[in-house]
């Protein structure tokens, strides 16, 4: 069953996807409704599970292979963002900033 898609997780990712957009979109609601935008906790948790159980079902080789493989598929992007919100803002150290220290606030 390995590589095979279970089309249930993504159902259920889907929606804790929708609990966790639904729960930040709480200015869309009027003041007598603000009470629907829940589910925020109930969505993190259930992505997570959904996510821990994919990555237990896969046979993941070595972990330094692995940890390669994340590292080329994301941090391209990361630095692309770095290097575009450099030159939109004008930060002269936006690029630092996000990649190497990850975002934090800096001391």
């Amino acid at each position: 069953m390995q590589g095979k898609r279970i089309i249930s997780i993504d159902i259920l990712k889907f929606l804790a996807v929708l609990l966790i957009i639904n729960s930040h979109a709480d200015i869309m609601y009027p003041d007598h409704l603000k009470m629907l935008a829940t589910g925020g906790a109930f969505g993190d948790v259930l992505f997570l599970f959904c996510s821990g159980y994919t990555l237990f079902r896969k046979d993941l080789g070595r972990f330094d292979n692995w940890y390669k493989r994340r590292i080329n598929r994301i941090y391209p992007t990361v630095i692309s963002i770095a290097i575009v919100a450099d030159i939109v803002f004008g930060h002269k150290d936006t690029f630092v900033h996000s990649v190497l220290l990850g975002g934090a606030n800096r001391s």
